[in-house]
């Protein structure tokens, strides 16, 4: 092999590195955006780790074939801090992010039509169902408090009266809703 050809090589794989550089710059630039703060500053305390951590955790998926030293290297730390980020993160994301709402709006900041933000999207929504169904089932187990305590004081007859009269004719009311 010739020497241009070699030299031509390692153009184009600096070239590639130039371009990977400069999507990890504007990656980070959008995080430290939304969350109003340098990533790159080195502190421990929750915002700065979550925001490399998520740094971190998005470089891998938004540029996959930048090395682990060009994405450390953009926010001056090691590779090593790759490795533990990622373990931490969903821990960091839980304590500092719980709804999701940094994570979500970062990644429609870098990709407004990706599938993982469409994934978080549903995700946010099916959390937000689930809190709404906790708190309607708090609600109902007030309310059979309520009810339990008035069905106790029943005798035989009053009992048998409410089932009857109240419970067996609702029943039939609602069946009759739902095939109609």
């Amino acid at each position: 092999m010739d020497i241009s050809k070699k030299k031509t090589k390692k153009e184009i794989k600096r070239l590639k590195e130039i371009e990977e550089l400069n999507k990890l710059n504007v990656l980070k630039k959008d995080i430290d955006r939304v969350l109003g703060l340098d990533i790159a500053f080195d502190s421990r305390k929750d915002n700065y780790v979550y925001g490399r951590s998520l740094y971190f955790r998005l470089a891998k998926t938004e540029v996959p074939t930048a090395s682990m030293v060009l994405i450390s290297g953009v926010v001056g730390k090691c590779n090593a801090a790759i490795v533990n980020a990622d373990k931490k993160f969903e821990n960091l994301k839980i304590n500092y992010d719980p709804n999701g709402d940094i994570y979500s709006k970062v990644l429609g900041e870098i990709n407004p039509n990706s599938e993982e933000l469409k994934e978080e999207n549903r995700k946010m929504e099916l959390i937000k169902r689930i809190e709404d169904l906790e708190i309607e089932n708090k609600n109902l187990k007030q309310n059979y408090g309520i009810i339990a305590s008035f069905i106790k004081d029943l005798t035989d007859e009053e009992t048998k009266d409410l089932v009857d009269n109240r419970i067996i004719p609702f029943s039939k009311m609602c069946k009759s809703r739902i095939i109609n």
